[in-house]
């Protein structure tokens, strides 16, 4: 894989669109037009984010990724490219979240529970 974009960030996340292969990181995005093998720099999202997870769902693209603030938040793509944060999170606690949608086409999400530790 070649990129020629920022450096930075890691965890990417990977996901086709059918035309284009992209991925999206925390320190910014790419797209692909010859199956993978390079990408070039696209817009990345407004906002901060990290460990970022992709998945097709109807109408578009829904990315789930860790908030600095804490917890795990959601955004929309139509396209894959263009995000608009979904209001509040999607959980308080919790992060690096994964999301696979189930035989019986509901969604499950893994993820890593994040509890600060007790105080002395």
């Amino acid at each position: 894989m070649v990129w020629t974009g920022p450096q930075g960030g890691s965890d990417p996340a990977v996901y086709s669109t059918g035309e284009d292969t992209l991925f999206i990181l925390g320190g910014g995005s790419g797209k692909s037009t010859d199956g993978g093998f390079s990408f070039v720099a696209v817009p990345k999202p407004s906002g901060s984010w990290r460990q970022p997870d992709v998945i097709a769902v109807p109408g578009g693209y829904r990315m789930y990724y860790s908030a600095p603030e804490g917890g795990i938040r959601s955004a929309f793509s139509a396209d894959g490219t263009e995000w608009i944060e979904d209001p509040g999170r999607r959980l308080d606690m919790g992060l690096d979240p994964t999301v696979v949608r189930m035989p019986d086409g509901t969604y499950r999400m893994y993820y890593r529970l994040a509890v600060a530790p007790p105080e002395a």
